[in-house]
């Protein structure tokens, strides 16, 4: 028996000859089609039913019989065809949306076009065919929202592994030599950058420098270069650029900072009392905690670091966590028994170490006049 029992798979069975016949072919392709001749090797090689994603599947290739290596075509690329999924030959990916449909985008089985074309139809080529055969990529993942206060993000994108019966970027010889890049569409136009390692080097991620991005919305889009590029690549360089199947496009939003501090602060000069609220404000989806928190009552003429002086104040806070988009408040009071501190004060709120610092002057609380 050369197809399985729930027809997805096609084999050469140790008894069976010529291995697989063409009716069993038709059964698995679920291609029942016939020329006049009744079931045709021909229109099962060219079947739209082809998986693509399949390993072993018609190609184009000049080898008579079909060969160790005959699965990876004559030019490569395993039976695909990725004319219609080339972006540009020029680093310019401004038109790179348009050629995602968020399924294969433009990505092809090539198969083999007959005798005229030195393409010979092989019905072995269906040894090790597998009908539900997966995607050689799977999606590409990136943080919904970003700060670039937070330095690099990273885009990733799993690639399949070899099997017996599934494409692997191993089985392409020239896919291992393209890098992987992100392109960022915005209302500022495109950015783009790949990977400093090829696909075969294992550079299955890709560093991005979020100081070359303004805060807006971006639509992200992955593909594949034969050219290394970096944000400020000339449009113009020679490269090579295909977008990636089993991809859409993914919406990520950069924000000038991760976490933001605003403080406000108020003195009561008939209670000798200076009152201070801050709020912490998390932009990002994911849950902060803020450690090593301080605030500081000084002279208006003091920075944070300089050495505290008599009758000024700091108090250590307590940790703060702020939950992913939300926000945090946090108030308190000093007694100040120095009339100049009291004329001239300035509050300071040092967070997590000192990497959120904010300094504010308290005005005067006009509502116990």
């Amino acid at each position: 028996m050369a197809i399985s029992e729930d027809r997805n798979r096609l084999y050469v069975g140790s008894s069976a000859k010529p291995g697989i016949t063409l009716w069993q072919i038709a059964r698995c392709l679920r291609d029942y089609r016939k020329s006049r001749l009744g079931t045709d090797l021909g229109l099962l090689c060219t079947s739209p039913n082809i998986n693509k994603w399949a390993k072993h599947k018609p190609v184009r290739s000049a080898d008579t019989e079909r060969g160790e290596n005959t699965y990876k075509a004559d030019d490569g690329w395993c039976g695909l065809d990725v004319s219609n999924a080339l972006v540009a030959s020029n680093a310019d990916l401004s038109g790179i949306a348009a050629k995602y449909d968020g399924s294969d985008n433009g990505w092809r089985h090539a198969a083999p076009r007959g005798c005229a074309f030195g393409e010979l139809f092989r019905r072995l080529d269906f040894d090790g065919y597998n009908h539900k055969a997966t995607p050689f990529v799977g999606k590409m993942t990136i943080p919904a929202k970003w700060a670039k206060s937070d330095g690099n993000f990273q885009m990733n994108v799993v690639f399949a592994e070899p099997t017996d019966d599934g494409l692997s970027y191993r089985d392409f010889p020239s896919l291992q030599d393209y890098y992987l890049g992100i392109a960022l569409v915005g209302s500022g136009g495109t950015k783009r950058c790949t990977s400093d390692k090829t696909i075969g080097e294992s550079g299955m991620s890709v560093q991005v420098d979020a100081s070359y991005l303004s805060p807006g919305a971006y639509m992200a889009y992955p593909f594949i270069s034969n050219t290394k590029l970096t944000m400020i690549t000339a449009n113009g360089t020679s490269a090579m650029i295909y977008t990636l199947p089993n991809n859409s496009g993914a919406a990520i939003e950069i924000l000038s900072a991760g976490i933001s501090v605003r403080a406000v602060a108020t003195k009561d000069i008939i209670r000798s009392r200076i009152a201070y609220t801050f709020t912490v404000t998390n932009n990002l989806s994911a849950p902060c905690t803020l450690t090593n928190n301080v605030v500081r009552l000084r002279y208006d003429n003091k920075a944070y670091g300089d050495t505290l002086v008599a009758n000024e104040v700091s108090e250590s806070l307590g940790e703060i966590t702020v939950a992913g988009n939300s926000e945090h408040t946090s108030s308190g009071s000093f007694s100040v028994n120095d009339a100049t501190l009291l004329e001239s004060p300035k509050i300071w709120v040092w967070l997590n170490g000192g990497e959120y610092i904010m300094e504010t002057i308290p005005m005067q609380d006009t509502s116990i006049l």
